[in-house]
């Protein structure tokens, strides 16, 4: 069963060529409000000029969601439980949309999206970006949070497939997880796994 997450990640590794993933990709950052902005490159992709009519819903203080595409890149913003319906959009609006998630079913992307909303009181600076060899950057501050000084253990993954990696660790009061173009999903459950340990 693909989920929005498996959606995303199989349309950036396809846009990898050799050459495309070294000057874009996927960018995904925490907004002070709280909530997130989403940047996805479609430069010198078949979406680089497909016509997006762009959205704005506003549900609330902390569920709302503005999306466009302008300067060859779809552009997403939105509230703290936002980041899946806007990756969501996103891809309603390339035409992927086998993603089949029911509702009980919590993905990691779900549970990563609900543990940042339930930060109230506390401030994670997050970015997620895509590497040009190809693969996922995850970077989380952890410096003014209660899980700056909880114990990690490293984590280090090689398989037989050169593009399926993981490493994971703590520096400098950060986590920071790389992985292969289809391991951002497996960097997001070992955070949360340590988080929730």
């Amino acid at each position: 069963m693909n989920t929005t997450l498996d959606e995303i990640q199989d349309w950036y590794e396809s846009q990898c060529d050799g050459d495309w993933e070294h000057v874009y990709g996927v960018n995904v950052k925490t907004l002070e409000n709280p909530g997130w902005e989403v940047s996805i490159a479609i430069a010198e992709t078949e979406w680089e000029e497909e016509p997006f009519s762009e959205l704005a819903i506003q549900r609330n203080d902390d569920d709302w969601v503005h999306c466009k595409v302008e300067y060859e890149y779809f552009q997403g913003f939105g509230g703290p439980g936002n980041l899946k319906e806007i990756f969501g959009i996103f891809l309603r609006w390339i035409g992927s949309t086998s993603a089949s998630e029911n509702e009980d079913m919590k993905t990691a992307l779900d549970r990563f999206q609900q543990w940042y909303k339930s930060q109230k009181n506390e401030h994670y600076e997050i970015i997620i970006n895509t590497l040009d060899n190809p693969g996922w950057k995850v970077r989380i501050s952890l410096s003014e949070t209660k899980l700056k000084d909880k114990p990690f253990e490293q984590i280090w993954i090689d398989r037989e497939d050169e593009d399926d990696w993981v490493r994971c660790s703590i520096k400098n009061d950060y986590f920071a997880g790389y992985g292969g173009p289809k391991n951002l999903d497996e960097i997001l459950t070992a955070f949360l796994n340590w988080v929730e340990s």
